[in-house]
């Protein structure tokens, strides 16, 4: 959650923009994604999330990677055309396996 803060200068009142790791406390670093598909770009979104487009830059939807026993998984979410909601494809092992599902 980000939290905004006023500061009040010559020109009066500014709002600020707070880490939302808080003060003090380093952000996640966006990362690249950890695998290539033929004819789909990756575009890292936040921490552990990930755009997913065609090579004309269409996009399709979101990979998201979470922590769990074991491991890491990888959920597709395929976005709908028209909507602001998107479409579980599912939970995998493996990051390529997760992207697939978009090809």
């Amino acid at each position: 959650m980000t939290t905004t803060t006023t500061t009040t200068t010559a020109a009066g009142a500014l709002p600020v923009m707070a880490s939302p790791a808080g003060p003090g406390r380093a952000v996640p670093a966006r990362e690249a994604y950890p695998g290539e598909v033929p004819g789909l770009r990756f575009t890292p979104a936040a921490s552990g999330l990930w755009r997913v487009a065609t090579a004309d830059g269409t996009l399709l939807g979101h990979i998201e990677r979470r922590p769990v026993a074991g491991g890491e998984r990888y959920r597709s979410r395929r976005l709908l055309p028209g909507l602001v909601r998107s479409q579980d494809l599912g939970e995998f092992w493996s990051p390529r396996d997760a992207a697939e599902v978009f090809r």
